[in-house]
């Protein structure tokens, strides 16, 4: 689900400012110091957190009258640096607030507001502003090589991880009390 939702996010800011897929990239950031890489947009996930608040889910759930035990899903926020590396600095301005203006103006993302088919395991995409101090910033850069771009990071939620199977469990239907030893 995470390479899906990334994918789709790349392909709504695509169709919104109307530029090629070669201007809008999925890679790690250390792909930014590469010469052929310019002139694009890049998005890279930079940490996962778990939603620890949705958490509380029950274990069982009702399919066609019978019990099934399920783990929860894993609920995850995505963090995602979008990076502007156009050899001109003004087109790296302007992209970065053309695409800060996109999310301002469509905080959230589901199958009724997509511009691009919305992938079917989603439930919905919601985005937040995550604005890092200058010592975080300097951190995020220096591991990546150093060379900073004009760059923006998104809290993207809630990306919902479910593999297993529901498995059908005996439900309890009687109890028993003896009361004879009262």
């Amino acid at each position: 689900m995470i390479h899906e939702a990334i994918e789709y996010i790349r392909k709504e800011i695509r169709e919104h400012l109307d530029i090629l897929d070669t201007e809008i990239i999925v890679d790690h950031p250390h792909a930014l110091k590469e010469q052929n890489h310019q002139n694009a947009i890049f998005l890279s996930l930079v940490n996962l957190q778990e939603e620890t608040s949705l958490k509380n889910s029950p274990f069982t759930v009702r399919i066609n009258n019978q019990t099934h035990s399920k783990e929860p899903p894993i609920h995850l926020n995505l963090f995602i640096l979008f990076s502007f590396a156009f050899s001109d600095y003004k087109t790296s301005l302007e992209r970065l607030s053309q695409t800060m203006g996109f999310f301002q103006r469509k905080k959230f993302f589901d199958g009724s507001n997509a511009a691009v088919p919305f992938p079917a395991g989603l439930k919905k995409l919601i985005f937040d502003l995550f604005s890092l101090d200058f010592e975080r910033l300097s951190y995020l850069w220096g591991i990546q090589g150093g060379n900073y771009f004009p760059s923006i990071v998104y809290k993207v939620r809630l990306i919902e991880i479910q593999q297993a199977e529901p498995e059908i469990i005996k439900e309890i239907d009687t109890i028993q009390v003896d009361t004879e030893l009262m």
